[in-house]
């Protein structure tokens, strides 16, 4: 996601603000989410494999990664996290980017 853009079309202000400064602004953002967006991870990929591998593979009646069922249905629910991921991410940094424009 291109933030400065985000940025520079919420807040017209930062328009006259160097690309340096918004770059500050947006690691700045990065930094203080970083332990959120980890846990959040963290929590999801561990939820969607013990989900695959506990509940809907022997509902199913498939053994985990024996055959190219399995194997489907396990990438198919990691691409799925991971958008969820990128999305939970993404506004994430963009509430931190709101915050900190608030602030200061």
């Amino acid at each position: 996601m291109n933030y400065s853009d985000w940025l520079i079309h919420s807040y017209p202000e930062l328009k006259d603000k160097s690309s340096a400064q918004i770059y500050q602004i947006i690691t700045q953002a990065k930094g203080t989410t970083r332990t959120v967006t980890l846990c959040i991870n963290v929590l999801l990929y561990s939820i969607s494999v013990a989900s695959v591998f506990y509940l809907i593979l022997p509902a199913l009646g498939l053994e985990p990664f024996s055959n190219l069922a399995s194997w489907g249905l396990y990438v198919v629910v990691l691409v799925f996290i991971n958008l969820i991921s990128n999305f939970l991410e993404k506004r994430t940094v963009k509430n931190a980017l709101s915050k900190l424009m608030a602030d200061g």
